[in-house]
């Protein structure tokens, strides 16, 4: 995946619309990252833990997988703000 350089383990969200045969739920699935490794950590409608299916956990973990590559580059952007800031506020 490429992302190995990243040693922190990061916390992400997405929102989803699943899929069902009676319904489409809108989910919000928490994944995270470490290392090379994405893993599903939560998928909850509108609150609460809901449970999936193995095809579900496929197609959400897919979906994470083509999301992570831009939740890292927002995070790697946040932590260099966080840094610049931090140096110019011991600079003042």
């Amino acid at each position: 995946m490429g992302f190995s350089r990243y040693i922190r383990r990061h916390t992400f969200y997405f929102d989803y619309t699943l899929e069902r045969e009676a319904e489409d739920l809108e989910i919000e699935v928490a994944y995270t990252v470490y290392d090379d490794e994405v893993m599903l950590q939560s998928v909850q409608h509108n609150g609460i833990e809901l449970d999936i299916t193995e095809a579900e956990g496929r197609e959400l973990y897919d979906h994470a997988l083509e999301q992570v590559s831009e939740d890292l580059m927002g995070a790697e952007a946040d932590y260099g703000d966080y840094i610049r800031d931090s140096a110019r506020d011991n600079e003042d």
